[in-house]
């Protein structure tokens, strides 16, 4: 089938197509897998009047069984996925740097600069940042007294644009996931 810029599929066309590419992706295709998830990745921005969840749970088993095989897009797509909190609302930055990591590893130019993104301290900016958090190991400080005044204070470094969201400024005792009491001292 091929298509010029403005024509469109026939519906019967393009559900042909889908449950081809479905068959080979359950065939074990990393590539008809990557593909295959991220389309529907996309379509959930087709439909935002439904409940997206389940859209964003059937490409992300497709696309991690592509990153699992070594697809290097899939793996950083995967690690977006995980850092940006399309899973359920919640934000698993050790999946995402694991996922991150694997698709620098084999060359993905995104992937590094992402990874030195999420090398950086939270509060200064310091490349490489060797400390983390010692609850959640999610958050990174280039010496103790980043730290601490992290901990207590609160303030991010600005991302691109200037925007600093509101859960990012509070003190880090309050927005750490592994503190079981909200304010612990």
């Amino acid at each position: 089938m091929i298509l010029g810029v403005n024509d469109e599929p026939s519906p019967g066309e393009n559900t042909q197509s889908m449950d081809y590419l479905q068959t080979v992706a359950e065939c074990g295709s990393a590539t008809a897998q990557h593909i295959l998830g991220m389309i529907k990745l996309w379509s959930r921005s087709r439909f935002k009047s439904l409940d997206t969840t389940s859209f964003v749970s059937v490409a992300g088993r497709w696309i991690c069984m592509a990153a699992k095989q070594g697809v290097k897009e899939a793996q950083f797509e995967l690690g977006k996925m995980f850092g940006c909190a399309d899973f359920g609302g919640n934000v698993y930055n050790r999946l995402a740097r694991k996922y991150t990591r694997q698709a620098s590893a084999q060359g993905h130019d995104e992937a590094t600069e992402f990874m030195k993104h999420l090398r950086m301290c939270v509060l200064c900016g310091a490349d490489d940042a060797r400390r983390t958090c010692s609850l959640c190991r999610e958050v990174r400080y280039c010496d103790s007294a980043c730290s601490r005044k992290h901990w207590h204070e609160g303030g991010v470094m600005p991302r691109e644009g200037g925007a600093i969201l509101e859960d990012e400024a509070e003190p880090h005792m309050h927005a750490c996931r592994r503190t079981h009491v909200r304010g612990r001292q």
